[in-house]
């Protein structure tokens, strides 16, 4: 795999070896077509002996946050909406997510959609320079109008009443907020709303891994390791 870190990275291993205690797994850069997923599949010795897989670790250049048993579907209809962002989108989107506590992959998708809900201010790292943005930019009358004594208008304080207003964060040498548009459900969480070109699995497939994984939760199939163990055990990074 390359040093280089993609959008989405993600390792892909054989449920079944695992639950057997061994490890075997492999590396995918998403988005990706079926014939690779099949390639892959077929290196991890998934087929009629071993159905199921699971995701034992991501490496994501934006910060996502994913579980175990996602859908790979999903994953790949994700990494294609990211992979179609420029650098300054992306950079855009991994700043948002510092902001916003998102908890599904659906959420994910949605906000690619939602980007103009969200504002960023460069080179904003204080309250008092974000009191002098906003005063400068929307109240520049108001500052004609103190004349010479606009040098005393407490910045800190404005900008301080500004955050509260607008419920921001200060990230990486900007200030993020939500602005007033309206954000929008563009995906459910459907496999039927994953465009065709994205989808790589068989729909059975999908649903046994999805079933499979909701036993885990409930009856913890997996005690014996943990995602934290498989990494230390096996060289990957968390």
């Amino acid at each position: 795999m390359s040093n280089q870190l993609e959008n989405l990275n993600i390792y892909l291993t054989n449920l079944g070896k695992y639950n057997e205690g061994e490890l075997i797994g492999e590396w995918l850069s998403l988005p990706i077509e079926i014939e690779t997923l099949k390639e892959v599949l077929e290196k991890i010795e998934i087929g009629e002996e071993y159905e199921e897989y699971f995701v034992a670790d991501y490496e994501s250049s934006v910060g996502l946050k994913l579980g175990e048993f996602e859908s790979l579907d999903e994953l790949n209809y994700l990494a294609h909406k990211l992979g179609d962002m420029d650098s300054f989108e992306l950079d855009k989107y991994e700043k948002i997510l510092e902001i916003e506590s998102v908890t599904s992959i659906a959420e994910y998708i949605n906000l690619t959609e939602n980007m103009d809900c969200y504002d960023v201010l460069p080179n904003i790292e204080s309250k008092y320079e974000l009191g002098q943005y906003v005063m400068e930019e929307f109240n520049g009358d108001i500052l004609e109008q103190l004349g010479r004594f606009s040098s005393y208008f407490d910045y800190e304080q404005y900008g301080h009443d500004i955050d509260i207003e607008w419920s921001g964060n200060f990230i990486n040498g900007s200030y993020v907020y939500s602005n007033e548009e309206k954000s929008n459900e563009y995906y459910t969480g459907e496999r039927e709303e994953i465009p065709d070109d994205y989808v790589i699995t068989n729909f059975e497939t999908e649903k046994k891994n999805s079933i499979v994984a909701k036993l885990i939760e409930k009856q913890t199939l997996i005690p014996a390791k943990t995602t934290k163990s498989i990494s230390e055990n096996h060289g990957i990074e968390l």
